[in-house]
């Protein structure tokens, strides 16, 4: 049920259907979201013709769950979604208090395609650097359109604004080697900044917004040590730094990585070193 403290506006355009092999804009809106019980179920209750979601959130934050997990669509991204795919939800974040205020574009066409392609090459979420010039022209229309307002749009309008859309998603895009560069210099920043706490694979794949699934396949794809071993590595990098320059005792090292007992952090040495952690500072 929509909260009467929501704020909707919708632009439908009346044109002609997408020429054969092209994509374009077909709706675009608005929406200020209050209501905690705010929820987009995908496919079922999604009556009407099929097409691309492109939604860009303007303050708080969105939550889309597909068949690989759930992301955040924080302030300054954006999320693509094809409204007949069942395994897609958006929603408000449990225990949200800001509003979530977004603005829409849907299109029709070779767009189906074309999110599908995205989706399984680049992921569902674009975190933009700005407003991507397609969406200033949303907001640009929606602080004149009326709640529900149906109107003309270009057919080659309706093609171009799409693709600089696209081009804007496309630009984002960084090359797979560097990807994979920030990905670990990230993942590496995420363990230490908890190096003093009990710390796994669920807990850093949540902190780099991907599912364990997707963080251990990126792994074993680039012929990396599995993220389990990784946090153990990085863990044990530090304690030979303390083993070598403190005179910390070993019980106080292992707590201070995290570790419940100095048996566990001892075998975990042992197995990245070769020593126990005494033999190793001797």
């Amino acid at each position: 049920m929509q909260n009467i403290s929501d704020t909707y506006k919708f632009v439908y355009f009346d044109q002609t259907p997408p020429l054969k092999g092209l994509a374009q804009i077909n709706s675009m809106g608005y929406a200020k979201i209050r209501d905690p019980s705010f929820r987009i179920q995908c496919g079922k209750a999604q009556g009407g013709e099929n097409q691309t979601i492109w939604q860009y959130t303007l303050s708080g934050v969105v939550i889309i769950k597909d068949q690989n997990g759930c992301y955040e669509v924080p302030k300054g991204s954006c999320f693509v979604a094809n409204n007949y795919d069942e395994t897609v939800s958006y929603y408000y974040p449990e225990g949200g208090e800001a509003s979530y205020e977004c603005l829409w574009l849907t299109s029709i066409g070779t767009s189906l395609e074309l999110c599908d392609d995205l989706v399984s090459k680049y992921g569902r979420v674009f975190n933009c650097k700005a407003l991507p010039k397609s969406f200033k022209w949303v907001q640009q229309k929606m602080r004149s359109a009326k709640l529900i307002q149906e109107e003309n749009l270009n057919q080659l309008q309706a093609i171009s604004y799409l693709q600089l859309l696209i081009n804007d998603l496309l630009s984002l895009i960084t090359p797979r080697n560097e990807q994979l560069s920030q990905l670990l210099q990230l993942a590496r920043q995420a363990v230490m900044s908890q190096i003093h706490l009990p710390y796994n694979v669920q807990d850093l794949a949540k902190a780099l917004r991907i599912t364990p699934v997707h963080l251990a396949r990126t792994f074993a794809k680039q012929g990396l040590s599995n993220p389990r071993l990784f946090i153990t590595e990085i863990k044990i990098d530090h304690a030979v730094n303390l083993l070598l320059n403190t005179r910390m005792s070993i019980k106080e090292i292992s707590l201070s990585l995290g570790y419940d007992t100095s048996s566990h952090f001892s075998r975990s040495f042992a197995k990245i070193t070769g020593k126990t952690p005494s033999v190793f500072r001797k």
